[in-house]
């Protein structure tokens, strides 16, 4: 009986050990993976807000350009404008849907779509005074935007938190 009391104390201590063990690295292994989750989603972020970015200051420029074609008054050349406008509106709108995916920041969504908005119309304008106003509009909206988003990739801690909730659960 004194040989069975130090020898279950042994095993005891080993069963212990290697469930704190166990219970140490698991947290430390989801930890590793949520903070991998919230690299992934702010990389992410910061190219999706970046390439909207871009996409809407060449729509904007597109939508100037179409304003003096239709000025000059040469149908191929507003022709061309128009298909360039076109293009340039869809890969800002494909742009937008990638944001979409990646926040539920709904007011970063609205600035969106408003500079597109409003992008559309600068060649609608009736004068220069009213195409500039639009268009200044427009890039306020635009440094907004970027303000706006600016926030969820320049604060790591956030997104943490935020990943941490939203994050759907690990395979076990």
């Amino acid at each position: 009986m004194s040989t069975i009391l130090p020898a279950l104390i042994a095993v005891a201590g080993t069963l212990l050990g290697a469930g704190a063990t166990f219970f140490f690295q698991r947290s430390t292994a989801e930890r590793a993976a949520t903070l991998g989750f919230a690299e992934r989603l702010r990389q992410d972020r910061l190219n999706a807000y970046n390439a909207f970015a871009d996409a809407a200051a060449e729509y904007r420029g597109a939508e100037f350009d179409r304003w003096f074609r239709i000025q000059e008054n040469d149908s191929a050349a507003v022709r061309a404008a128009l298909q360039a406008a076109h293009a340039k509106r869809t890969v800002a709108r494909s742009a937008l849907l990638r944001i979409a995916l990646l926040t539920d920041d709904s007011r970063l969504r609205e600035l969106g779509q408003e500079i597109i908005e409003l992008s559309r119309l600068i060649s609608r304008a009736a004068d220069a005074t009213e195409r500039d106003s639009k268009g200044d509009r427009a890039r306020e909206l635009l440094d907004a935007f970027v303000e706006r988003a600016a926030t969820q990739v320049q604060a790591p801690a956030a997104v943490t938190r935020r990943a941490t909730r939203q994050r759907p659960a690990l395979p076990s």
